[in-house]
C-alpha cells in the first residue's frame, strides 16, 4: 500500500489533452463537450486497500467502490460499465481497463496536496491535476 492516503475531497485544478483522451476510446461527440464542460470533485474514503470513489459533477453523482489486486465491475459517467483492476505501482494507484475495446491506464499519485492522474490509451496521454480541499 502507498504511504500517502487518498481520503479527502479532490477538485480538479487543471486538464491537459483530455478531449484526445475520449477521442480515443470512443467517447461520442456529445458526451465529450459534456466531459470537457465538467469540472469534477472526487470524494474519496480510503480503508487500508478499500476504496470508495465519488465523482460529483454538475451531471450528478457517481460512486464506485474497489479493493485493490481485486476485479471489479463499474459503471462510468456515460452509463458504460466496464471491468477494472486496481494495484500498487509503487507510490501509484492504478487502474487498468479495457473501454470499448480500448485497454486504458490510470496513474494517480500524491504529492502533498495535489494528486496528478495520467490517463493512457495508445499513444495518447491526458495529465490531470486535482487539489485536495480538505
Amino acid at each position: 500500500m502507498a504511504a500517502n492516503t487518498y481520503t479527502g475531497t479532490w477538485t480538479l485544478e487543471s486538464s491537459e489533452n483530455f478531449d484526445e483522451f475520449m477521442k480515443a476510446i470512443g467517447v461520442s461527440d456529445e458526451m465529450r463537450k459534456i466531459g470537457n464542460a465538467a469540472k469534477p470533485t472526487f470524494e474519496v474514503l480510503q480503508d487500508n486497500d478499500t476504496f470508495t470513489w465519488t465523482t460529483v459533477t454538475e451531471l450528478g453523482k457517481h460512486i464506485n467502490t474497489f479493493t485493490i489486486d481485486k476485479e471489479v465491475e463499474e459503471t462510468v459517467m456515460d452509463g458504460t460499465t466496464k471491468l477494472t483492476t486496481y494495484k500498487w505501482n509503487g507510490p501509484k494507484l492504478e487502474a487498468v481497463y479495457d473501454y470499448q475495446g480500448q485497454p486504458v491506464l490510470i496513474s494517480r499519485e500524491i504529492q502533498a496536496d495535489v494528486m496528478t492522474a495520467v490517463l493512457t490509451v495508445g499513444d495518447v496521454i491526458c495529465t490531470r491535476t486535482y487539489k485536495r480541499q480538505n
